[in-house]
């Protein structure tokens, strides 16, 4: 395995201008400018993509006369099945119980952990008083 702490030379490049490392077998290591550069891209591209995404259903939405129908039946599907529908309705409501319920379950835990923890410490300090007063 090669040490690269030895082996390296560092050089720039004349047409980017960006500092890149070169170890012994050739293989060019490219500076953090390049890792922030790839970042900065990354973002771009990411972004892009979403101002993309939000234009087309948008459009969609605006445009989309073709999906009347489709809207259409799945509200009368939904007005035959009333349960369904409000079972639908509310699953963002029984989600949150359900995060709020393990969230309780686990600041419970904590309380008992910590009420634990001060008895064994209570415990221990009057181990040491009684220690200290044997000891007298």
């Amino acid at each position: 395995m090669t040490d690269y702490k030895q082996t390296n030379t560092t050089q720039t490049d004349v047409n980017t201008a960006t500092e890149m490392t070169i170890n012994e077998d050739g293989l060019v290591l490219y500076s953090k400018n390049d890792h922030i550069r790839k970042k900065i891209l990354n973002f771009i591209w990411i972004n892009l993509l979403s101002v993309a995404g939000m234009l087309g259903l948008f459009f969609l939405v605006l445009y989309g006369d073709f999906l009347t129908n489709t809207f259409e039946a799945v509200w009368v599907w939904f007005w035959n099945h009333q349960v369904i529908m409000a079972l639908t309705a509310a699953m963002p409501f029984f989600a949150a119980m359900l995060v709020g319920r393990a969230s309780s379950a686990k600041a419970k835990r904590k309380r008992l952990m910590e009420e634990k923890n001060a008895a064994y410490q209570a415990i221990e300090e009057s181990r040491k008083i009684r220690q200290k007063q044997q000891q007298l």
